[in-house]
């Protein structure tokens, strides 16, 4: 089993569970709601994870189905005295702060420095305030981090107005699901139609299922449902009538934000071709990208998206061919592309949507990992060659990585999709389908979101490194 030798500070989250079997031993009724009072008004997301819920099918599935945990499950750190207490909640939520957004959580000890001692052999760089049997954990890094510790211990000291003020929690979040989540989307330059929402993960033998339900903003009724079919045939697909995205990660470091407001959002992507180049390009991932790709937007204001298409090209985050109809970002990815009065699009091969007969339907997803794995291929750039060192090393990382990434397949597809109900409400709905249909949801996620961990906590160390 592979060991995770640099940690994201999230990653100290995810040790909590493999030793919560032995909490499991004992019954205990779930603690009460105190902890949302850690959480400020200002936060856009919170996240709760029930703990109690985790430890009960952890015991069940360790007593009962002991060799399916022992073979998936590293028990290493069974025996480390944490100073957690496992039955309380934990708390994540998401604050804008300055100009930033950074990721705190909020776990409750039972002994305090025990605690502080765990954490600080998991975490290199620690920032934490604790008061009253709870921890205030700084999960991501700040620009400010002087002014970042102080507003820590004023959270700590709940000198900060509430969440609980703005949003009773208490409505949403139910002591039967194993996570529950609520949101309120950022404002952006163009409307969005969402006000805010609430997610719940119920987690069943072999799949996770995912509901709840989104306001919308008065005059909702004239969205439009989706105009397109997915396709079940890719990869990742992807369908809006809803103003829910306004960037766009180009499969690497480079961010395109500030997209315009567009009647429907389609997205097909079935992986991608790297090939990889020489050191001249001084690209800083030395590939050249071509994702099997098809991405639509039927516009709002074709003014509006001119304008926006020529900003890039003056910021120098884009190229364009017109002869050749070709889009290059700076990085090094390369789309074909069309623009014109109606249309916005970024492909490989033509655009091919269908025409969607459900009704209601404003946004829908679905994305199955393994294809996605399976279609991403390295290549040497013919054109471009690299150095017979840098490409023995590059591809054998490539190779690496990717053998590494198919862990993730143990999630077999997720779906998601947002229908009109009414005026007032958007219902959410959605499922998580395991691979493994003898396995248990509870180590199954788990597992993944371990893998998923490891690779956000690489990112964020080459990203501090550079």
């Amino acid at each position: 089993m592979r060991r995770v030798k640099k940690y994201a500070a999230i990653v100290v989250l995810l040790s909590i569970f493999p030793i919560t079997w032995i909490a499991g031993r004992n019954f205990v009724t779930e603690k009460g709601t105190d902890i949302y009072a850690y959480i400020p008004q200002e936060s856009d997301i919170v996240i709760e994870v029930n703990n109690v819920n985790f430890i009960a099918e952890f015991a069940y599935q360790r007593i009962f189905n002991e060799a399916y945990v022992m073979e998936n499950i590293d028990f290493e750190e069974v025996e480390i005295e944490t100073g957690i207490d496992y039955f309380s909640k934990i708390v994540l939520f998401r604050e804008q702060w300055a100009d930033e957004y950074i990721w705190i959580a909020v776990i409750a000890y039972s002994d305090k420095d025990k605690f502080k001692t765990y954490v600080q052999t998991k975490l290199k760089d620690t920032h934490m305030a604790m008061s009253n049997g709870y921890a205030i954990l700084q999960l991501s890094t700040s620009m400010h981090q002087e002014k970042m510790d102080e507003r820590l211990v004023q959270i700590a000291r709940k000198e900060i107005k509430p969440f609980t003020s703005r949003v009773d929690l208490r409505k949403f979040f139910k002591a039967d699901k194993e996570i529950n989540c609520y949101f309120i989307p950022p404002s952006a330059d163009f409307e969005n139609e969402l006000i805010d929402g609430h997610l719940s993960f119920d987690f069943h033998q072999d799949h996770v299922d995912i509901g709840g339900e989104f306001t919308p903003v008065s005059g909702f009724e004239d969205v439009p449902t989706i105009a397109y079919a997915l396709d079940e045939d890719v990869a990742f697909s992807l369908r809006s009538s809803l103003n829910v995205f306004n960037s766009i990660y180009w499969f690497s470091k480079e961010k395109i934000e500030g997209i315009p407001e567009y009647k429907q959002m389609a997205l097909d992507y079935d992986g991608v071709n790297m090939f990889m180049v020489d050191g001249s390009f001084n690209y800083k991932f030395p590939f050249k990208k071509y994702p099997e790709m098809q991405l639509h937007f039927d516009m709002v204001n074709n003014k509006v998206w001119y304008d926006f298409i020529d900003t890039l090209v003056a910021q120098e985050k884009i190229r364009l061919d017109t002869t050749a109809h070709i889009l290059a970002t700076e990085e090094g990815t390369f789309f074909k592309y069309e623009l014109n009065k109606e249309i916005f699009e970024l492909y490989q091969s033509p655009v091919n949507l269908k025409e969607n007969k459900d009704e209601g339907v404003c946004f829908a997803m679905q994305l199955q990992i393994e294809p996605l794995l399976d279609n991403t291929k390295f290549m040497e750039d013919e054109a471009n060659p690299p150095g017979d060192l840098m490409k023995k090393v590059g591809m054998a990382v490539a190779k690496d990585m990717m053998d590494d990434l198919h862990a993730l397949a143990n999630v077999e597809q997720i779906n998601f999709q947002l229908t009109k109900e009414s005026n007032s409400k958007i219902k959410a709905s959605g499922k998580v389908q395991m691979k493994n249909r003898e396995g248990q949801s509870v180590i199954e996620s788990l597992l993944f979101a371990r893998e998923s961990f490891y690779f956000i906590s690489l990112a964020i160390d080459v990203a501090t490194d550079s």
